[in-house]
């Protein structure tokens, strides 16, 4: 556990540094030679080590070969040591490891794989609450604090914060004007690929939420308002960080936030059309690809309302407002139409 503190706390301030250089030079490429040609990338963790070792040859014995010499020597000895002293047992490991093996395909072929390999946590001090199917939304709140760093900050918040914040740090000058819309833009489509797969499916496959006494529209909006409170808080923790970062004003990072759950909304209600619909008929890969087709062809009105908006009023919030008032407007329509889905059984068997 010490070992792998250290090496996250290495690759923290690699990342760092990336992006330090990243924001000064607004070049992937002139970031990447100027992180190796740092004189710290030389002691960077067996990268560096082996370029110190290598590069010996032509500049002679200096102070990072000793360092990257005794540090692989370091990690060889200390990686013999922990073997020698694990207690191994080739056909355990040959049976665990197939088992995962054969989770992670599953998984897989389930659409799951996203969320495949999650680490749960053991004590969540927090307890089922709600009656009928709002209990469905409580029990999804814990399921969501058991895989997360902090509340509901999750892996999928990490990757989809950093790449809108490194997308806009890698944008020309020129595209400077339209500050967080960019950074909006390029996080709806990371949520779309990260949001390939909701909670619903689980459900589906239990059989229980059939029987719960409630209509169909109030279980599917309790079952699903799990996954708007994730997304309205990481496009909270997003566009308040890059509103902080890049000077915003507070009523465009507010329509931003609102944009984003509800393009988030979106994403989710046509999955479930779209399992409706197709869920039946064609295989798990073949349906993830009509999900994003789908999903493509119903943002475009949205697209060129916004174009035009920007076009006639040069204003950004205007042209925000007007992507979320179609997100809204295509999130309950799908909503309605989803709202099937838990009206039998047998459309989802």
């Amino acid at each position: 556990k010490l070992l792998k503190r250290a090496l996250d706390i290495v690759a923290l301030a690699i990342v760092i540094l990336v992006l330090l250089s990243l924001a000064r030079t607004r070049n992937i490429v002139d970031t990447l030679g100027d992180i190796f040609n740092n004189p710290i990338a030389k002691y960077f963790p067996i990268i560096g080590w082996t370029s110190s070792i290598a590069i010996a040859s032509i500049k002679g014995f200096t102070t990072e070969f000793w360092v990257g010499l005794f540090g692989m020597f370091m990690l060889i000895l200390g990686s013999t040591v922990a073997l020698y002293r694990m207690n191994l047992d080739y056909y355990e490991d040959v049976l665990e490891g197939t088992e995962y093996l054969e989770a992670a395909v599953k998984a897989k072929r389930a659409g799951n794989n996203m969320t495949f390999g999650l680490k749960v946590k053991d004590s969540v001090k927090q307890k089922l609450s709600g009656t009928g199917a709002s209990a469905i939304f409580f029990k999804h709140l814990l399921e969501l604090r058991k895989t997360a760093y902090v509340l509901f900050f999750d892996r999928s918040s990490v990757s989809v914060i950093i790449a809108a914040i490194v997308f806009k740090l890698i944008m020309p000058s020129e595209a400077q004007l339209l500050s967080l819309s960019m950074i909006l833009f390029f996080a709806l489509y990371m949520l779309l690929i990260l949001q390939m797969q909701g909670r619903l499916g689980s459900e589906l496959e239990k059989h229980y939420i059939f029987l719960i006494p409630a209509s169909s529209q109030e279980k599917l909006f309790f079952a699903t308002l799990g996954e708007h409170t994730k997304n309205f808080f990481d496009g909270t923790v997003l566009f308040i960080l890059s509103g902080i970062l890049f000077k915003a004003p507070l009523i465009i990072i507010i329509s931003c936030i609102i944009t984003y759950t509800l393009f988030g909304a979106v994403y989710i209600y046509s999955d479930i059309l779209t399992r409706r619909l197709f869920g039946r008929i064609h295989s798990k890969g073949f349906l993830v690809f009509i999900k994003v087709i789908i999903n493509l062809l119903i943002i475009i009105p949205g697209g060129i309302a916004a174009g035009i908006t920007i076009a006639i009023t040069e204003s950004e919030f205007l042209m925000i407002c007007a992507l979320a008032a179609w997100s809204f407007v295509l999130g309950v329509t799908l909503f309605i139409f989803s709202a099937g889905i838990l009206n039998n059984l047998e459309t989802v068997s």
